[in-house]
């Protein structure tokens, strides 16, 4: 024990001495462990740790799927819901919920605020205690008795105060007194995301339990004692197939799918986030690679010195050990500073929305994290100081004391590692950028894909009335019938539309419903072909920037007791009509909404992403069938920005109680679509750009190192007639050979790794040429500049001076 205190003694002061070195190592691992550490930070979080919720083995969310329709976990209409939990066998207990939106008045101004409506056993089926008072019962869900709510713990301590005497409480939603029930602990997030602020009761409407056809809430089931997911599979599938018989018209071709809650990542962020997870373990090894390199540089500049160690009699395992204690002080500080980048970069990926993880994942430096790091600092060690140490710990005693015999005696038995190392950085850095610049491409080419629209100076105002105060028809009608009024009217607004969901936003509301042409109605046809069904108001396509193609827009006369009409897209039109020309002909669409005809046909819209194809669409006047959710779009002048605050005073003029659900430009929208593809660009750029930096800075060491030791060649070289310009091509060719090995390497490794982000990318395919070339030459760029320098120092060596000094 004293001996190793006298060799961690011997290290601090060995690297109090040489700060650039020990600065630079430092920094160095402190990028490579906490980018490491942070990633794994999420990884542990969204991937290997349970739900935190109770026996969450046994919790699974279930969904319904239409195979031939191409509708993958879809939610489930109430009615279905209801005859799940009164069919199955293979479940304890069942429970749904759905987002809503509910404004806030008597806090303040009135406010549009997050809240999820809730089956009353949801949360006992999560095993979930409240912090204060009580959770949701199954006797909240009738009515009369649903005009209860429960806080979320950031709403009861930002708008409340964390009053201990909440619970008893009413708050004012839309209008309406609820009373306080409970108040959630701070880390219950689910269902939902972190901005839900309340829950309430979920009491189906009666039309809800009629309606099959709307999909619109999410399940969760706990299976029974001794039920296996494969037998809660094949019980599911019996309960489909018998409401399938029963009602044809709505249910022809569904079936139920489960998943484990635990598993619930497949398929989003599982896929990007073990490839982040990857990359950031190529950076800890570029760093490691370039901290070894270091360190046998620095090992070679101290040859006499361990050479009069070994002389005096110290052995192998005792040079070797004082050595691994100078690598382990090193990556202790890296370590301990890497702590900090990590705590700071698992700040970043929580409050990330883009990173898609689940709702309740909670990322936090804990102490598993702090045991990955401890594990990486260790590791890190032994990857620097292992090498450099045992081959230092070899001294050529001869070459210690001849100073003739040194400078190539360590050229040539060191020099070839810290090659390789070299290569391996250079290798791995093209593979890492080789993937940047793969979802750089693919990210280039989703802005590039034409949304069917035009987005510049537009912005988007959501209101949604309430239903108490706003009864379905004439007066929802009426409202944004002065509305519209109100914000054509605004300066600078050219011209003013609403619809129920814009394309590519969350806010609004979705209908799939089933039709048919010119045939019988198709709620009598088994398995009748659906569309995405949108209400507009007359000047949408034109506000929006859709082109028209055939027949005419919606016009003010379109209303309720006029001849029901409907405008299709491309795509329905060409798909259901051929090359015959679609206007004039009738449709029957479902819901209750009947027969229409089609009075035009506008280009498609890519309502569901810059990524998805477009479906068959169809939309119909909302004054014929008013809605009590709607979107404003008002194309401007000017900055759009600068209207927000007109058209909130429109909205508070009409009803002073309304709060904007959503206000938004469309470049935002636009924006937002893409975030998730832009986070992952962003952060695995990041790191390609560390990686190509740690390399850069590994091809100018060993260069630099090379030319120190070589400084006697080149001046003899240069006595005897050499020119500067072929001794700096020679040092320059050097480099690039160990550049062209790495890029070599790093080709091969690239075009197996990169197969991963297959999932990932769009109309880029993972052995892109373009991609593989411009990084090549992006790599041979730079190890020209990093071998710049020590070529032009060698190319100005005095002769005299260099053989002088030797």
């Amino acid at each position: 024990m004293e001996t190793l205190l006298q060799d961690l003694r011997f290290a601090v002061r060995q690297l109090i001495k040489q700060p650039v070195f020990t600065g630079v190592s430092v920094l160095t691992l402190a990028l490579g462990i906490g980018a490491n550490t942070a990633i794994f930070s999420a990884v542990d979080a969204a991937l290997l740790r349970d739900p935190p919720f109770e026996d969450s083995q046994s919790l699974v969310v279930l969904w319904e799927q239409n195979r031939e329709l191409d509708k993958v976990r879809e939610s489930v209409s109430a009615a279905n819901f209801r005859d799940w939990q009164a069919n199955n066998r293979a479940f304890k207990d069942m429970a749904s919920w759905a987002s809503w939106g509910h404004t806030l008045t008597g806090i303040g101004d009135p406010e549009e605020i997050e809240t999820v409506r809730v089956s009353g056993g949801l949360f006992q089926l999560l095993g979930a205690v409240p912090l204060r008072g009580r959770t949701l019962l199954l006797d909240d869900e009738k009515a009369g008795h649903d005009r209860v709510v429960v806080l979320s713990h950031a709403f009861w301590a930002q708008r409340l105060g964390s009053d201990p005497e909440a619970v008893g409480r009413t708050l004012s939603l839309d209008d309406e007194p609820f009373t306080i029930v409970g108040v959630m602990p701070a880390e219950f997030r689910f269902p939902g995301d972190s901005r839900v602020a309340l829950w309430l009761p979920l009491t189906f409407q009666p039309s809800e339990l009629v309606t099959r056809s709307e999909r619109r809430f999410n399940v969760l089931g706990r299976l029974a004692p001794g039920i296996s997911l494969a037998r809660a599979r094949e019980d599911m599938g019996l309960v489909a197939r018998r409401l399938e018989g029963s009602y044809p018209s709505t249910n022809a071709g569904w079936s139920v799918e489960i998943t484990p809650l635990s598993e619930l990542m497949e398929g989003t962020a599982r896929r990007p986030l073990m490839v982040l997870f990857g990359a950031s373990g190529f950076v800890l090894l570029i760093a490691c690679a370039n901290v070894a390199n270091l360190s046998l540089a620095r090992a070679a500049r101290r040859r006499q010195e361990l050479g009069i160690r070994a002389a005096l009699g110290a052995g192998q395992m005792r040079i070797t050990r004082l050595l691994l204690a100078e690598s382990g002080l090193l990556a202790f500080a890296g370590g301990l500073s890497g702590l900090v980048v990590a705590v700071w970069g698992a700040a970043v990926l929580s409050q990330s929305e883009a990173a898609q993880l689940p709702a309740w994942t909670v990322i936090r430096v804990d102490g598993r994290i702090l045991a990955f790091a401890a594990a990486s600092t260790v590791l890190t060690a032994l990857v620097c100081g292992l090498g450099p140490a045992r081959r230092a710990a070899r001294p050529d005693l001869r070459g210690a004391i001849d100073r003739d015999r040194a400078p190539r005696t360590v050229a040539g038995r060191r020099l070839p590692l810290r090659n390789i190392l070299v290569v391996a950085e250079i290798a791995i850095s093209f593979v890492l950028m080789v993937g940047a610049g793969l979802l750089l491409r693919s990210f280039g080419k989703l802005l590039q894909v034409d949304p069917g629209f035009q987005p510049e100076k537009l912005l988007a105002v959501t209101v949604f009335l309430p239903e108490r105060k706003y009864a379905h028809g004439a007066p929802q009608t009426a409202f944004f019938d002065a509305l519209l009024e109100r914000a054509r009217n605004l300066p600078d607004v050219v011209s003013a539309a609403a619809v129920t969901t814009l394309p590519m936003n969350p806010v609004g509301i979705n209908y799939d419903l089933p039709f048919s042409v010119d045939g019988e109605a198709p709620e009598a046809a088994t398995g009748a072909p659906r569309l995405d069904f949108r209400l507009a108001s007359p000047d949408y396509f034109r506000t929006l920037g859709v082109p028209l193609l055939r027949g005419r827009d919606f016009n003010r006369d379109d209303r309720h007791g006029t001849p029901p009409v409907t405008i299709v897209n491309q795509t329905l039109a060409r798909r259901f009509f051929g090359s015959s020309d679609p206007v004039g002909r009738r449709v029957r669409i479902g819901g209750g909404i009947g027969s229409s005809e089609i009075v035009g046909v506008v280009a498609d819209v890519r309502h569901d992403g810059l990524d998805a194809t477009p479906s068959p669409e169809m939309y119909v006047p909302y004054a014929q069938y008013p809605h009590g959710g709607m979107t404003l779009v008002l194309r401007t002048g000017t900055d759009p920005h600068l209207l927000a605050g007109s058209v909130k005073g429109a909205v508070l003029e009409l009803d002073p109680t309304l709060a904007i659900s959503q206000i938004a430009t469309f470049p935002q929208i636009l924006s937002n679509s893409v975030s998730g593809e832009r986070f992952n660009l962003t952060l695995l750029g990041g790191l390609a750009g560390v990686a190509l930096g740690l390399a850069a800075l590994g091809i100018y060491g060993v260069l630099a190192y090379l030319v120190s030791l070589q400084t006697r060649e080149i001046g003899v070289r240069l006595a005897l007639g050499a020119r500067p310009r072929q001794v700096l091509g020679r040092v320059l060719k050097q480099g690039l050979v160990l550049t062209a090995a790495g890029v070599t390497a790093g080709i091969v490794g690239a075009l197996i790794v990169t197969r991963v982000l297959t999932g990932l990318l769009y109309e880029v395919r993972p052995e892109d040429p373009a991609t593989f070339g411009g990084i090549a030459v992006t790599l041979f760029l730079v190890a020209a500049l990093a071998c710049a320098v020590p070529a032009r120092r060698a190319a100005r060596v005095d002769p005299m001076v260099a053989l002088r000094s030797e």
